[in-house]
């Protein structure tokens, strides 16, 4: 679990580093969330993880926007 902590700090260090965009680090954060729901014994519990992995960064976007009032991003 460390050892997937520090690799997703390391990862997410280099992606914001790199000058990545909002969408870029969407996709790599769902990408590690994907992965500790596949090592969910439950089958049940890992399609509910997987499940809450689908939406796509559009939609994250829309939903943030409306819980900020509208306001979009400069």
């Amino acid at each position: 679990m460390t050892r997937t902590l520090s690799l997703l700090a390391v990862s997410l260090a280099a992606v914001a580093t790199a000058g990545c965009s909002s969408r870029a680090l969407y996709q790599t954060v769902q990408g590690w969330q994907q992965q500790e729901c596949r090592k969910i014994a439950d089958a049940a519990e890992r399609q509910r993880c997987m499940a809450s992995t689908a939406g796509s960064y559009d939609d994250y976007r829309r939903a943030r926007e409306a819980a900020q009032g509208g306001k979009g991003q400069p």
